[in-house]
């Protein structure tokens, strides 16, 4: 058998030395760039700049529907019409706010633990309702585990999954 010399490496042209970072430094300055859209304009993008609020009311809420569904239900079982509702966690308010709109002698306590959203939902929900049904809307901040709240006919929560 013969025996195959292996050739030296070529050597490259003495040109500028690249510095070498650690593959480390390398993969995270990778991340860090965004990939160029060609044509987008500077500033925040359309998510960036959504109203997380707005949105969750438009695509997840139905709080007509929700009303029919437990104004049915308490009558079947109560024989009366229900005139007071607890919405725990509450969140933007826009069950008790249409609650409060769909019956003149209705009330509603709004009850949670986020201050920034209930704050959200009186400068947003009860801008959109009529004054005499935000009047009849109370939103607490607080524990829905709290029994000192008071009674009321009918206690919901509710969010996107509570039908299924």
């Amino acid at each position: 058998m013969s025996k195959k010399t292996a050739k030296p490496p070529a050597k490259k042209s003495p040109s500028k030395p690249s510095p070498k970072k650690p593959a480390k430094t390398q993969a995270k300055s990778a991340a860090k760039k965004k990939p160029k859209q060609p044509g987008r304009k500077p500033g925040p993008t359309l998510a960036e700049s959504a109203d997380k609020f707005a949105l969750y009311q438009r695509s997840v809420q139905s709080p007509t529907v929700d009303i029919e569904f437990f104004d049915a239900e308490f009558q079947k079982h109560r024989g009366r019409v229900p005139l007071s509702v607890r919405e725990d966690f509450c969140g933007t308010a826009l069950f008790s706010a249409e609650w409060c709109k769909s019956d003149a002698r209705r009330t509603a306590l709004g009850v949670d633990l986020d201050g920034p959203t209930l704050e959200w939902g009186r400068n947003n929900t009860f801008a959109a309702a009529p004054p005499d049904a935000v009047e009849r809307v109370t939103l607490a901040q607080a524990d829905v585990r709290d029994t000192s709240l008071p009674a009321v006919d009918l206690i919901v929560a509710m969010n996107f999954s509570y039908c299924i």
